[in-house]
């Protein structure tokens, strides 16, 4: 059975802080991602795995 243990309350100034910073890594980390085939078998296989583990 899932339990919310953490409560978290974000005022409107925390909040647009959190946007901005999100703002500023999207447009530093912008550029294509290019993945061999191999790679991309391998995400897929991770995913497989650890699907359950990351929900």
């Amino acid at each position: 059975m899932a339990q919310n243990l953490i409560s978290l309350h974000l005022d409107r100034q925390q909040l647009s802080a959190i946007d901005q910073a999100l703002t500023t890594l999207e447009d530093n980390l912008v550029g294509p991602i290019v993945l061999t085939p191999q790679q991309r078998s391998w995400l897929v296989n991770i995913c497989d795995k650890s699907g359950a583990f990351c929900r």
